[in-house]
């Protein structure tokens, strides 16, 4: 069978195939097509995978609903392409519009600067604002040892400027003494209530989950700033698009309460917070 075979065949089992689905697949399998270009020109070639395995990958996606990033073991966030590990949180849109801002706003800090990406996973946010903002350095810290091993690999992929250090978000930077110029936190704050079947299936449920309260990372990075931050800093924090009010009386009764600015991402909802003093 090939290449051409094989898509047109798979257009008759999975009538509701997706191109980018599809190839994505493909592109991962094979060594000879890794792109279209590839596939133009090898369309009439022998497949150098296993029809089996291919078709396998596609029912996962469209009848097990697994995700596309969890099948071909990567993604491209803000224009990187890194390794995603089984069980470890595959990047989001939403987390991508807060990288946006964050760099909008650090890549004007003519100086060097120190950060962290709490509750890192892949270490995506880490490495979207190393690869905008040269003159930063992000320590990446993350409970779950598959989570610092997955960064850790994306470091070794990307050769960007980033430590990771596997333990509690907070109590890593006190044991290690660091004070940062810039956080940047997608922390778990979805309730057990919102979890649902194939979260826990295909992704660790403390990337969702790890609290009885769904702000406990929020509050507690807010409560402790003045240990973890410099005195010139910016915090950002993505949330759940219903937990703005409760964000917002919080930090009115800091001393917070006039440098911070929440942001809707493209679907027009309440998802990000950005606190600085700059």
């Amino acid at each position: 069978m090939n290449f051409l075979e094989l898509i047109t065949e798979s257009k008759k089992v999975f009538s509701d195939t997706v191109d980018m689905v599809t190839f994505s697949i493909l592109y991962s399998l094979s060594k000879i097509v890794k792109n279209k270009n590839d596939f133009v020109k090898n369309a009439q070639s022998e497949i150098d995978f296993s029809k089996e395995e291919f078709f396998d990958l596609l029912n996962d996606y469209y009848k097990e609903n697994k995700p596309l990033d969890h099948i071909i073991h990567q993604t491209k966030f803000c224009n990187i392409v890194l390794h995603v590990r089984d069980g470890v949180l595959t990047p989001r849109p939403e987390t991508e519009e807060l990288c946006y801002k964050v760099i909008n706003i650090l890549i004007k800090l003519k100086k060097p600067l120190s950060g962290a990406d709490l509750c890192c996973g892949t270490g995506c946010i880490a490495c979207a604002i190393c690869a905008n903002v040269l003159h930063a350095h992000v320590d990446c810290i993350d409970i779950d040892n598959n989570a610092i091993e997955n960064t850790k690999e994306n470091i070794e992929l990307t050769g960007f400027n980033i430590s990771a250090y596997q333990g509690d978000f907070y109590n890593t930077i006190i044991e290690n003494n660091k004070k940062y110029d810039f956080i940047v936190c997608n922390p778990p704050y979805l309730s057990e209530t919102e979890l649902d079947k194939r979260m826990m299936q295909y992704e660790s449920k403390i990337a969702f989950n790890n609290s009885n309260d769904p702000l406990y990372f929020h509050k507690k990075i807010i409560d402790n700033y003045k240990l973890i931050m410099n005195d010139k800093f910016l915090i950002a924090f993505e949330f759940g698009n219903t937990q703005k009010d409760e964000l917002e009386e919080y930090l009115k009764k800091s001393d917070l309460k006039d440098c911070y600015e929440f942001y809707k991402d493209i679907n027009n909802k309440d998802r990000m917070l950005i606190i600085k003093k700059l």
